[in-house]
């Protein structure tokens, strides 16, 4: 999914939160390796919103809605993202 990048932040280790909008106009919040996060911030604070490439594991909500449920491949996605956060915090 195609995203304007109005806002990256990063939350904690590994983790970064982003929110845009995506070609249709609703809002989009989603999640991403804070490194990548913290690169699109910059260039935001620079240049203002950004357009990114958001897989759909990494979308959270869309519009305030949960984006459940998710096919298994994007799902297995989000899990094995989520497990290296978890093994960076120890």
């Amino acid at each position: 999914m195609k995203v304007t990048v109005a806002t990256a932040v990063r939350l904690d280790i590994g983790v970064g939160y982003g929110i845009g909008l995506n070609e249709t106009g609703d809002k989009v919040e989603f999640i991403g390796d804070w490194r990548d996060m913290q690169l699109l911030r910059q260039a935001i604070e620079l240049a203002g919103p950004q357009p990114a490439e958001v897989k759909n594991w990494q979308v959270l909500m869309i519009n305030g809605a949960a984006n459940y449920p998710l096919p298994r491949a994007a799902m297995a996605a989000r899990a094995s993202f989520m497990t290296k956060v978890v093994r960076l915090r120890r």
